[in-house]
């Protein structure tokens, strides 16, 4: 008797919308763990982020991308932009991630930014949860036109998102895997642990305290005892924002420590020793080697 084997299937999926549709959310659903910085507050991609999922015979290089904000005003924000466009060249499929709750004004907007020969245009209508099941129907309506596919998920309650993700892994071209079938994500150890960091500070910090900082790991070393020894800067580009993050006494700065080592030791599966300094660094966003570090275009 001879067996035969699936062919090998791989490829990638840009995932595009507008600040806080639910992109990283489904992400990190695809992934079953939480590896893209999730809040409520926008902007919190600032930078595409590769996780690597396999399903069956497929795996899928998923590209979480930066909010699509309508008019962007600093350099930070336009290579934020800039960076969500040039995704889609590199994808198999665009899938456009579209908040209910909000303008149905979303997928045109997205396909705006959209440059070029258009990949296989697929539409999630996310937080289906939020509205009635009457109002999904004129969403699918009004998208029907343009999306080649349509799926009602609620990313948050992986509503949905199993039957996404195999319809997902059902569409990548034959090919042989890019990657390792453990490895799950092409970021960096040292921009991994500073996107934890980053995450306890959108979460704990004012509305807009969060975007005029960004957390670089200067050390990330795992030291023979088993254990791991890190240790990141904030970068604070106004003074008075150093010492809203210190705290009275410093009680804020060892709370954020405290959140941030849990989360890593949870993920690295050992005990973390971290070292958090905040620096007061002016017009940072301004500076090339902040954009080296996290990959955008600086210009």
């Amino acid at each position: 008797m001879s067996w035969v084997t699936s062919p090998k299937k791989c490829g990638f999926v840009a995932l595009l919308g507008q600040p806080n549709a639910g992109k990283s959310t489904l992400l990190n659903a695809f992934l079953d763990t939480s590896l893209a910085a999730v809040s409520p507050k926008p902007q919190t991609t600032r930078f595409p982020i590769r996780g690597i999922s396999v399903v069956q015979e497929s795996q899928i290089v998923v590209v979480d991308t930066p909010g699509l904000l309508a008019k962007p005003q600093s350099r930070l924000e336009k290579s934020m932009i800039q960076a969500a466009q040039d995704a889609p060249f590199e994808a198999d499929v665009v899938l456009v991630v579209v908040d209910v709750t909000k303008s149905k004004k979303q997928l045109a907007r997205a396909l705006a930014h959209i440059k070029g020969s258009r990949p296989r245009l697929w539409v999630a209508l996310n937080k289906i949860d939020k509205i009635k099941k009457e109002e999904l129907l004129t969403w699918a309506a009004a998208y029907d036109p343009e999306a080649d596919r349509i799926f009602m998920i609620s990313a948050a309650k992986k509503d949905g998102t199993k039957d996404l993700h195999h319809a997902l892994a059902d569409a990548m071209p034959e090919g042989a895997w890019l990657f390792e079938d453990d490895m799950l994500t092409t970021l960096p150890e040292r921009l991994w642990a500073a996107e934890i960091t980053r995450e306890v500070l959108l979460r704990m910090l004012g509305q807009e305290l969060p975007h005029k900082l960004y957390v670089e790991t200067e050390q990330f070393t795992k030291a023979s005892r088993g254990f791991v020894r890190i240790h990141q800067v904030i970068h604070v580009a106004e003074k008075n924002h150093k010492k809203m993050i210190l705290g009275r006494a410093g009680q804020m700065i060892k709370e954020i420590s405290t959140r941030a080592r849990e989360t890593m030791c949870e993920r690295l599966g050992r005990k973390v020793h971290l070292f958090l300094y905040v620096r007061h660094t002016p017009l940072w966003e301004e500076k090339a080697d902040f954009y080296r570090l996290v990959g955008l275009p600086f210009s």
